[in-house]
């Protein structure tokens, strides 16, 4: 046969060759089962359940895991691990990307719910909450990794006196290096020594909440740099940010924090005197009455509550 029609039929059908969708538990009783059949490109697609499992090992840097979603687009899907000291799951192809996890809550691990090394995946409206550890990361350890976190929460996690409800970290020494991001997250009442702690590597903040957090710091950072803009600080317990950061601008720092209705100043979810009051009071002082965003308080502000006088937030 034509040595040359041979390769060119084999090119032909690598071309066309689909990715499959793998569902659980229609065609796999587990996630794990489905993890370890599915090729490059495939997507696992996960009913909505609770599943009890852990250490559930990605090994194909291509893969989609996706689980159902509520009718408000909040994750149907958990993994839960029941209390044991596992990892939920890990994603550690050395030097790789593509990998995409998305609509999943992680629960229940003493461990890591999330193991990342070497690799740089997609993490989408995932949920961790109520994950345990003494030590770094109940909720998400890295290592060398440039994942993006995307629209994900992480609340109630605890890492003891010592350990952080999120940690990444690279090489010893390259500072610089660029590390993970995390956009429009939510952190809210974890207990740790750090909410998040970062090592060895620069991480990036953007829309983010930290709100509710427990412990001497926050967002912590040693021998990297946290790279921050429009992110809300508020109602923690100590210090926003430790060690350094470049602030890139629409960050806001608040004991209390803002209410989400505009005019809402002490957040009884009225707009009244009461809020007419505070912002007279706070008036071309300070920023306490700021209805705008524009960091001040100022007539707009005044403006801006009075035309919203009396309204009820829902």
């Amino acid at each position: 046969m034509n040595t040359q029609l041979v390769m060119a039929t084999c090119i032909l059908l690598a071309g066309t060759a689909t990715a499959d969708t793998l569902e659980v538990p229609g065609n796999y009783p587990t996630i794990n089962d489905a993890v370890l059949a599915a090729n490059a490109g495939d997507t696992i697609s996960i009913a909505a359940g609770t599943y009890p499992e852990s250490n559930i090992f990605i090994q194909s840097p291509d893969i989609t895991i996706t689980g159902a979603v509520n009718s408000d687009g909040s994750p149907a899907v958990k993994i839960d691990g029941e209390e044991s000291n596992d990892i939920l799951i890990a994603i550690g192809v050395v030097g790789a990307t593509g990998a995409t996890v998305e609509n999943i809550i992680f629960t229940g691990s003493t461990a890591n719910a999330v193991w990342i090394y070497h690799h740089s995946p997609t993490i989408r409206n995932c949920v961790f909450a109520e994950n345990s550890t003494e030590f770094q990361g109940g909720a998400v350890w890295s290592s060398n990794t440039e994942a993006r976190f995307e629209s994900c929460r992480f609340v109630n996690n605890s890492g003891g006196t010592n350990g952080s409800a999120v940690f990444t970290k690279g090489t010893t020494g390259l500072r610089g290096t660029t590390g993970p991001t995390f956009q429009d997250c939510h952190f809210e009442g974890n207990e740790a020594y750090a909410t998040v702690l970062v090592q060895f590597r620069d991480a990036h903040f953007e829309q983010c909440t930290f709100q509710g957090n427990s412990g001497p710091t926050t967002l912590a950072v040693f021998s990297g740099t946290a790279v921050v803009s429009n992110s809300l600080f508020c109602e923690n317990q100590s210090d926003p940010i430790t060690g350094p950061w470049n602030d890139d601008g629409g960050n806001e720092f608040h004991d209390v924090c803002p209410s989400d209705c505009i005019g809402d100043l002490n957040g009884d979810q009225t707009v009244g005197v009461d809020d007419l009051l505070a912002l007279l009071d706070a008036f071309q002082v300070n920023d306490d009455g700021d209805c705008d965003g524009d960091g001040d308080t100022d007539v707009n502000d005044l403006l801006l509550l009075i035309g919203y006088y009396g309204a009820t937030c829902s």
